[in-house]
């Protein structure tokens, strides 16, 4: 569904110019702009709602720092007091406020294909959060039931360039949430998984987060 700004303000009872804010730092990306009136999608909406907290942003290094601190690898971007202060910090993290200081909800948008099936598509990009239910494995890992997503969520080098390939259009009414990633990893997938799930997906995502940050 498109909301305008004034539409998707009063629905999470914030002030439009929150969402003003969030469209000009680029925590919500813009679906489309109509004559002088900016419009967003739904569920990007609400993935934007559900990564709420205070404070910048991490920089990079720091993002990557967490991010491999969770996945249980090296940490090579940060050392000394200023990893273990990162450290203590994802201890105590909310998963909402992990969410927004890797800008999780950003560059994200939705698509339908004109011409091609959506298995093709499924083929040429990286399926993250929802749509890695289909694995048994996964799934059952996080205690939930493997099935294919309804929609497809999934991450690309080059939005651009996927864009004219995959020949997609920006529609609210579509079924492919795209978003530009270098390096995926499962924690960045279980983040997109809190982020679009339903509310069981969500949850048992959280659930897995939070276990990550307290081993941290």
């Amino acid at each position: 569904m498109e909301l305008t700004l004034a539409q998707a303000a009063a629905g999470a009872e914030l002030s439009v110019r929150r969402f003003q804010e969030a469209v000009s730092s680029g925590d919500l990306p813009i679906h489309r702009v109509v004559g002088t009136t900016q419009t967003v999608d739904s569920a990007i909406l609400n993935a934007f709602l559900r990564a709420q907290a205070h404070g910048r942003r991490w920089a990079p290094n720091t993002r990557q720092a967490a991010l491999d601190l969770l996945s249980g690898e090296t940490v090579t971007t940060l050392t000394g007091s200023a990893l273990s202060r990162l450290k203590s910090r994802l201890r105590t993290l909310p998963v909402s406020a992990l969410a927004y200081h890797l800008g999780a909800s950003r560059g994200w948008y939705r698509y339908r294909s004109t011409d091609l099936p959506r298995v093709e598509v499924e083929q040429e990009v990286i399926p993250t959060g929802p749509s890695l239910l289909g694995d048994t494995a996964y799934a059952t890992r996080l205690g939930l039931v493997a099935g294919p997503s309804n929609n497809l969520y999934a991450t690309v080098t080059d939005l651009d360039s996927t864009e004219a390939t995959l020949r997609l259009i920006i529609d609210s009414e579509g079924d492919i949430f795209l978003t530009e990633r270098t390096t995926p990893t499962m924690v960045a997938s279980l983040i997109d998984l809190y982020l679009f799930g339903d509310v069981r997906e969500s949850l048992a995502a959280e659930e897995e987060l939070i276990r990550r940050l307290r081993a941290c």
